[in-house]
C-alpha cells in the first residue's frame, strides 16, 4: 500500500507543475492574495511549498493547499487533494508541536509618512523570503519600506524589534514570546525561548530588526528557521553582506519622486508653484529626510519656496536653521544634522582617521572623486569606514557623497570656509 504522505506529495507536485514559470516565492505571494470561498485569505510560506512537493511535511491546514490550488488554476483537483491531505494527516508519524493559529503582531511599527511615495519596487524586493538587509544612508526611508513590508506580510506571527542596542533586541524578542501566550521569568529567558521557537516552528513568521547601528548587536541573536528576517541599517559591513542574505539598497528619491512628494505634501498651501517645488527637490538632491523637514518648515513658518531657496543658497546659514528640530519630519525622530552626526561618530569608532578623510571629502566635488585624490597621505581603512556607514559610496575607484552631507560635515567638523574644489572624474 502506498504511503499517504507520498501520494499527497505526488499530487501536490503535479499541481505545482501547472505553473512552472513561477518561483515558489511568487506562487506563495499569489496564494496569499487569493480569497477562499469563505472570503478569508491565508498565509502560505514559500519554503513550505518545496517541503510539500518533496513529502518532507504535510500542511497543517487544508486552506493553505486550497489557496495554492486556486492560485495555480487547478480547481478541479481540490476533491482528490483534500482526500489525500486528510489521509496524510491521519497517518502522520510525528507529534506536532502546538502552533499559533491566530495572527500575532508585536512592536511599535512606524506609521506611514505623509505623502509617502510607496516605493513599490523596493518594497517588493524587501519582501523576499529568508534573510533580507535594507541598507542605505540615514534618513532615506529604510524604516518606512520595512513598515510597508511588515503591514503587507502574509504571516501568522510578525514581530517588529528595535535593533539600536542588544538590550532592545532582547526586549523585543521577549515581547514576541509573551505575545504567543508563553510565560518567562526574565527577558533573557524569554528571548532564548523565542529564538528556539523560531528555529523549530512550522508557523509562518516575520521578524523586522529596525535601525541596526552595530552589527555586533546581533551576535548570537539572529533569527533562524523557515521564516523571514528583515534588517534595516545604514551599515554595509562584511558580516551583513553574506551569500545567504539578500541585500536591498535604499537610496534617495528620484527627481520625479522628490518633486511628487513636495507637490503632494505641500498641497495644503496653494501658494506654492510646481516649478518652485521642482527646484527645491533638485536643490535638496532628493534626500527624503531633508525634503520632509523642508516641507514641515515651510508649512510651520509660512515661508515661500523662493525665500527658502535663498536661505539654502546662503552657505553661511547653519543647517540647523534650515532643518530645525522644531519642524520634524513625519515618522522620524531625528534631524538632518543629527542623522549625519551619528554616522560621523560611527565612522570615527571604526577608524580614527575617518574624520580627517571626511573633512577632505567635504571640500571636493560631490560626484565621482577619484580615490587616488583622497588616498594620497591618508589610509584606505578611513575611506572604507566612511563607506561602511554610508557617508560616502566608494566603488570602482571613485567616491560619491551627497552634497547635503558635505555641508553638514563642514559644520560638524568646523571646517574653515573654503571654495568647494571640483574634481573631474577623469582626473
Amino acid at each position: 500500500m502506498s504511503d499517504p504522505r507520498s501520494e499527497f506529495a505526488a499530487a501536490f507536485a503535479r499541481l505545482r507543475g501547472r505553473v512552472p514559470d513561477l518561483t515558489d516565492e511568487a506562487l506563495a505571494r499569489r496564494a496569499c492574495r487569493v480569497a477562499l470561498p469563505s472570503g478569508r485569505r491565508v498565509a502560505v510560506d514559500a519554503r513550505r511549498l518545496g517541503e510539500w512537493v518533496s513529502g518532507r511535511s504535510v500542511p497543517r491546514e487544508f486552506d493553505a493547499v486550497l489557496a495554492v490550488v486556486l492560485a495555480s488554476g487547478g480547481a478541479r483537483d481540490v476533491g482528490r487533494l483534500r482526500e489525500l491531505w486528510r489521509a496524510a494527516r491521519e497517518k502522520r508519524a510525528q507529534v506536532a508541536q502546538p502552533e499559533v493559529v491566530r495572527r500575532v503582531a508585536v512592536g511599535q511599527v512606524p506609521g506611514a509618512a505623509a505623502a509617502s511615495r510607496g516605493r513599490p519596487e523596493v518594497v517588493e524586493a524587501a519582501s523576499a523570503v529568508g534573510r533580507v538587509v535594507l541598507t542605505g544612508a540615514g534618513g532615506v526611508g529604510k524604516s518606512q519600506v520595512a513598515a510597508a513590508v511588515f503591514r503587507r506580510a502574509c504571516v501568522e506571527v510578525a514581530v517588529w524589534v528595535s535593533a539600536s542596542s542588544r538590550r532592545s533586541v532582547i526586549a523585543g524578542y521577549a515581547r514576541g514570546w509573551r505575545a504567543l501566550g508563553n510565560p518567562a521569568a526574565s527577558d533573557e529567558e524569554a528571548a532564548d525561548l523565542f529564538l528556539a521557537w523560531l528555529r523549530t516552528t512550522s508557523t509562518s513568521w516575520l521578524v523586522v530588526l529596525d535601525d541596526l547601528d552595530d552589527p555586533a548587536v546581533l551576535s548570537g541573536l539572529w533569527p533562524e528557521g523557515c521564516g523571514r528576517t528583515l534588517v534595516t541599517t545604514r551599515r554595509r559591513d562584511a558580516v551583513l553582506l553574506r551569500p545567504d542574505v539578500k541585500v536591498v539598497p535604499v537610496g534617495v528619491f528620484t527627481r520625479e519622486e522628490a518633486a511628487g512628494y513636495l507637490v503632494e505634501r505641500l498641497s495644503v498651501d496653494p501658494r506654492h508653484d510646481v516649478s518652485d517645488l521642482e527646484a527645491l527637490a533638485e536643490a535638496l538632491g532628493g534626500h527624503p529626510l531633508a525634503l520632509a523637514q523642508a516641507a514641515a518648515f515651510l508649512i510651520d513658518t509660512g515661508l515661500t519656496v523662493p525665500a527658502y531657496l535663498d536661505r539654502l543658497a546662503d552657505r553661511r546659514r547653519p543647517v540647523a536653521e534650515l532643518f530645525p528640530p522644531s519642524s520634524p519630519a513625519d515618522e522620524h525622530d531625528g534631524t538632518v544634522t543629527e542623522v549625519v552626526a551619528r554616522a560621523v561618530e560611527a565612522a570615527r569608532v571604526l577608524s580614527p582617521g575617518a574624520p580627517a578623510m571626511l573633512e577632505l571629502v567635504s571640500l571636493l566635488g560631490s560626484d565621482g572623486i577619484p580615490e587616488e585624490v583622497l588616498l594620497h597621505g591618508h589610509d584606505l581603512p578611513a575611506l572604507r569606514a566612511l563607506h561602511r556607514v554610508h557617508l560616502v559610496t566608494h566603488r570602482d575607484g571613485f567616491v560619491q557623497v551627497h552634497p547635503l552631507v558635505q555641508r553638514v560635515v563642514r559644520e560638524l567638523l568646523k571646517v574653515p570656509p573654503a571654495v568647494v574644489v571640483p574634481v573631474a572624474a577623469s582626473a
